[in-house]
């Protein structure tokens, strides 16, 4: 056994003490004066052995409470090494996600500890969390300590459970039965993941290092959104931090002193913005950086008489749209809006390829009209109904309609203001989702996919209804003309969530880092006249990169910390013991090891400290019994 402090077991010298009273003081004999023979007896009881035996108890409570005394100043620690036993296989994942960045060092020189009190029978595998794939073969850990000196944090973080999903190819290699996993975290619940992935079985045993860190006072932008203003934009963010605290926010040239809360901020026209946050002393969620992507101005084509609600709302956006009634340029168009009765030829392999068809249906519709259709392959004709009422309209699903009823974003049962709808088809598609519905729940709009592309079908014919008068109006066309050709104001993503972006480009896009120069070809896909770019699941610098293609550049795309990585609060190192498997919680404390178990662990002070207490009550209750079995009546009081 090992202490903290050790100077202080000195003081088990103090055992003496009890030993000399003992041995001495209640060897002294005591002289009684008595009248009568009875009071012999009691004398004589007094000093038969069993009592002389409770002596002895009375004797080992004493020297027990100062050995208590004495470990709880002293402190037992657990052995030098962090396990023992049998030769074993150690894969052990370091978790280099951002929110470790201040800590790195820390968690670094922690590792190389655990790995100097290695025992000689392990082996060790490295895997960081920005990978799958682990640094190398099964070595000693010697070895291993040279690569865990060359780490450096990364910009992206997978979840530890999802890594530990393939233990097999982990262990893949192993030399021993015996398979455990060491894990180097601050244990954010966004970098552990879903505990329910892990199995048992293929990991014998968990061994948890925790390395602390706290995000108190952090600050970080969690949203960002940009609205063009004539030839600027208008900036919109939200700072997050300590509620009260100053913070100086850094816009381009611009510096402000602000507190916590929401702002917008009037910038110049420009290609990309940067944002710098200082004041809270964790820096690696300090930057925000997105590209500002103007709205495309073509793409959308109409097949169908261009009516005059639409005028007004091209010229409100800005747009010129191909129209007319002959073969449209496929290759030019991603929106196109027609009716049943102007479907052109070819339209069916326009879509499929990618494009997004907004389609009314023609008045009167039959079923054996419905029948010619391309679309009746997977949408059933159900009939017609007449609304009696203006219907009351319901937006359904957040994501679709976020940018159009601000107030409520993320409620589907919103309810938007009546609209007059004379004639109202009833549609049945297998696949898709309905965007919107009237107050007795009838579809309105359906969104379906339609091979690479988007159909959104209205169940109303254009001439039998409002819309073109009513407020949805505008804002409803615009979200359908920016969703299809999935353009963004803001372009902008973190590090470890996919998003996908579409860029104009004669060619293949590519990505260059504007500060480190690093190139980057991301996975893309040609949809119709756009190029649609994934972008954020793979490790990255972050930072601001240039989408180019050739010799010119499209536009910026700004790649950022996670809001996970500057929020989420530790998970309770509690829940992994219901994962079943077997699992330890080690804790790096005072230049030692200190294992953290369910039951009470003999190295707390804590525990000593109530040992303590328990032994003083009970030598303090011995003592007096003691004193009442040895008392005879003086003969004084004998009548």
């Amino acid at each position: 056994m090992n202490f903290l402090y050790p100077t202080f077991l000195w003081g088990l010298t103090a055992l003496v003490i009890p030993l000399i009273v003992h041995f001495f003081y209640l060897r002294r004999a005591k002289k009684y004066e008595f009248s009568q023979a009875a009071l012999v007896e009691r004398l004589r009881q007094a000093s038969r052995p069993y009592l002389r035996f409770r002596h002895w108890l009375l004797l080992l409570l004493r020297m027990a409470l100062i050995t208590a005394i004495v470990f709880l100043f002293a402190r037992p620690t657990a052995a030098e090494a962090l396990s023992v036993g049998e030769g074993a296989s150690v894969v052990v994942v370091w978790d280099v996600s951002p929110s470790m960045t201040p800590v790195h060092e820390q968690a670094k020189a922690l590792l190389l500890e655990v790995l100097r009190r290695s025992p000689p029978s392990h082996e060790y595998r490295l895997l960081t969390t920005e990978s799958f794939l682990p640094k190398g073969d099964f070595v000693s850990a010697r070895l291993l300590m040279d690569k865990v000196s060359k780490i450096i944090p990364a910009s992206l973080g997978y979840p530890i459970t999802q890594l530990l999903e393939k233990a097999e190819f982990l262990f893949s290699g192993a030399r021993y039965p015996v398979r455990k996993v060491y894990i180097l975290s601050d244990f954010q619940s966004s970098s552990v993941g879903e505990l329910s992935r892990l199995q048992a079985g293929a990991i014998d045993e968990i061994v948890l290092l925790p390395v602390p860190f706290s995000l108190k006072g952090n600050a970080y932008i969690d949203s960002l959104t940009a609205i063009q203003v004539g030839g600027g934009w208008r900036l919109g963010y939200r700072l997050i931090g300590e509620a009260g605290r100053l913070y100086t926010l850094r816009i381009g040239e611009k510096s402000y002193s602000v507190l916590p809360g929401a702002y917008e901020e009037i910038l110049p026209s420009s290609s990309f913005v940067e944002l710098h946050i200082e004041g809270d002393g964790l820096p690696f969620d300090n930057q925000v950086s997105a590209g500002l992507w103007e709205s495309q101005a073509g793409g959308i084509g109409w097949l169908a008489p261009l009516w005059q609600p639409f005028q007004r709302l091209h010229a409100l956006l800005g747009l010129e749209p191909w129209q007319g009634t002959g073969s449209p340029p496929w290759d030019k168009l991603s929106v196109s809006v027609a009716t049943f009765s102007t479907l052109p030829e070819g339209v069916e392999a326009w879509v499929a390829a990618g494009g997004t068809l907004i389609l009314f249906p023609s008045a009167p519709l039959s079923p054996a009209a419905w029948s010619k259709l391309f679309l009746s392959s997977e949408v059933t004709f159900l009939g017609e109904a007449i609304p009696a009422s203006p219907l009351a309209l319901e937006p359904q699903g957040g994501a679709f309609w976020q940018e159009v009823f601000l107030p409520a974003p993320d409620r589907p049962s919103f309810l938007a203001e009546p609209m007059a709808v004379r004639l109202l088809y009833q549609f049945q598609p297998k696949t898709g989702q309905v965007l919107l519905r009237d107050e007795q729940g009838r579809p309105l709009l359906w969104e379906m996919p339609w091979g690479k592309g988007r159909i959104y079908l209205f169940a109303f014919p254009w001439e039998h209804s409002t819309l073109g008068a009513h407020s949805l109006f505008v804002p409803l066309f615009a979200r359908l003309y920016r969703w299809g050709q999935e353009a963004h104001h803001v372009w902008a993503t973190s590090a470890g969530r996919k998003s996908t972006f579409s860029v104009a480009a004669e060619g293949r896009p590519h990505l260059r880092h504007r500060t480190t120069g690093t190139e980057y070809i991301p996975p893309v896909e040609k949809k119709g006249t756009l190029w649609q770019m994934s972008f954020g699941e793979q490790p990255l610098p972050l930072g601001l990169y240039e989408v180019y293609s050739g010799n010119q550049v499209y536009g910026y795309l700004g790649l950022n910390v996670s809001i996970q990585e500057s929020a989420d609060p530790p998970l309770s190192l509690e829940a992994w013991k219901q994962v079943g498997i077997p699992v330890r919680i080690v804790e790096w404390k005072d230049n030692t090891f200190q294992e953290k178990a369910d039951t009470f662990s003999w190295r707390s002070w804590h525990i000593w400290l109530i040992i303590v207490l328990l032994l003083i009550v009970a030598e303090t209750y011995w003592a007096r019994r003691l004193l009442q079995l040895a008392t005879v009546p003086s003969p004084r009081s004998v009548a």
